[in-house]
């Protein structure tokens, strides 16, 4: 029977009260350095009241190819998007750029959403709450395409010459193998 109410009391208290990164894509699957890109963030309104969003912020901490650290954060303001208790925002998009000199590999952006509660007859704040994106973004090594490419034009030269050589070989085949007729 205990277990039961405190079963009970569990199920009615709300697990959390935050405003949390839950959708997180990106307009490529993979960046180089030096590239700019959008993500497309949505958040759900965990905090029980109405709570107007005004701006979003998208913190990358980079490696640099010389191993030294260093964080840009972009921001989108001016967004006045209201979100229900419970509810999922429709996207906000943050633009951001990478700088040419950045490590390859998978980064995690940390996501700051500043927001105002509804308290009463008006809203209360600014406020705001962190989290990590949901999925990292790729920084894809620019020698590895370049190998890529010269692996891919390599393979096609080398195909083409074959079928030059058989085509070569096939005719003077057929040539030696034919009865010549004298005139």
């Amino acid at each position: 029977m205990t277990l039961a109410l405190f079963a009970i009391c569990f199920t009615i208290l709300p697990s959390a009260h935050a405003v949390s990164a839950t959708n997180f894509a990106l307009d490529k699957s993979s960046y180089n350095p030096g590239d700019s890109g959008k993500a497309m963030i949505s958040f759900t309104n965990d905090r029980g009241v109405l709570i107007q969003i005004t701006s979003v912020t998208m913190t990358i901490n980079y490696f640099y190819q010389d191993g030294r650290i260093y964080s840009q954060a972009f921001t989108t303001t001016g967004v006045n998007m209201n979100v229900s208790s419970g509810a999922i925002s429709q996207p906000i998009t943050v633009q951001f750029s990478l700088p040419s000199t950045i490590a390859t590999g998978y980064v995690t952006p940390s996501i700051t959403v500043f927001f105002n509660s509804l308290n009463g007859p008006s809203f209360q704040g600014p406020d705001h709450d962190n989290s990590d994106a949901p999925t990292p973004i790729f920084i894809a090594s620019t020698s590895t395409q370049t190998t890529m490419y010269a692996f891919v034009a390599t393979t096609v030269l080398f195909a083409a010459l074959a079928f030059y050589f058989a085509m070569r070989y096939y005719s003077a085949k057929n040539t030696t193998s034919r009865p010549r007729t004298s005139p």
